[in-house]
């Protein structure tokens, strides 16, 4: 794979968009989200540099204006370098009825699975934005605290219903005393992804995974969720 070069710039002095903002307006998919498929797909066809440019022109072009495509190579490097979150690429084995991990360290070259034996390729991987620096960044926010109580405040309309999450009895069975979640600063979350895959060909498919904090009112779980993708 023909690896486009990094942009020295520091990724403070980017202009580019916020990660979580929608691609464009009622657009399914955020800016960050986009990205990391574009990536993916990037990664899966060994794209070059100029390969790769070529698509986010075209992509462009097929999105509703205005929107917030990146279009040229530059910003897109400049895109993943201003994260919050800096993703992380896992490498595993490249032979199809192997797949071990190795880990997180680009492979040496002329290193080896360790079970089979095959030859490590650096373009084996699948990216992860860290759910533990994005949950760090969600409970820095000065008003988290506050919303957090939300299932200790909040007015029930009928007290035999199960209106939210906390009315169901594995809720109730964890918020218990002696319960983790019986703790106010404690949390749980809701998983889920969407169903299908972003992107699904032979052997190969990517797909979002979604996490939401249980514990904050219902209007602001869709606009806090916690992002992760998985490419298998």
């Amino acid at each position: 794979m023909e690896h486009f070069k990094e942009i020295q710039e520091e990724a403070k002095d980017s202009k580019a968009p916020k990660d979580e903002s929608p691609l464009y307006q009622n657009s399914p998919i955020t800016i960050g989200e986009s990205c990391l498929l574009i990536m993916a797909f990037a990664v899966r066809h060994k794209l070059s540099g100029i390969a790769l440019e070529d698509l986010l022109e075209v992509l462009h072009l097929h999105c509703p204006k205005p929107n917030h495509c990146i279009t040229d190579l530059k910003h897109f490097q400049l895109f993943f370098q201003a994260l919050k979150h800096p993703v992380v690429k896992h490498y595993y084995c490249s032979n199809q009825k192997c797949k071990v991990y190795s880990g997180t360290s680009q492979p040496e070259s002329g290193a080896t699975c360790e079970v089979c034996r095959t030859p490590l390729d650096i373009s084996s991987y699948f990216i992860e934005i860290p759910i533990m620096e994005q949950i760090k960044t969600l409970l820095s926010r000065p008003d988290m605290i506050e919303k957090l109580q939300y299932r200790f405040n909040r007015l029930k309309k009928d007290p035999n219903a199960i209106e939210d999450v906390y009315d169901g009895d594995l809720y109730k069975r964890f918020a218990a005393p002696g319960g983790f979640l019986n703790n106010r600063h404690n949390i749980s979350f809701l998983g889920n992804t969407d169903g299908v895959a972003l992107i699904k060909s032979t052997g190969y498919g990517v797909w979002p995974v979604y996490l939401v904090i249980n514990e904050i009112p219902p209007y602001e779980r869709s606009r806090s969720k916690l992002f992760k993708t998985c490419f298998s």
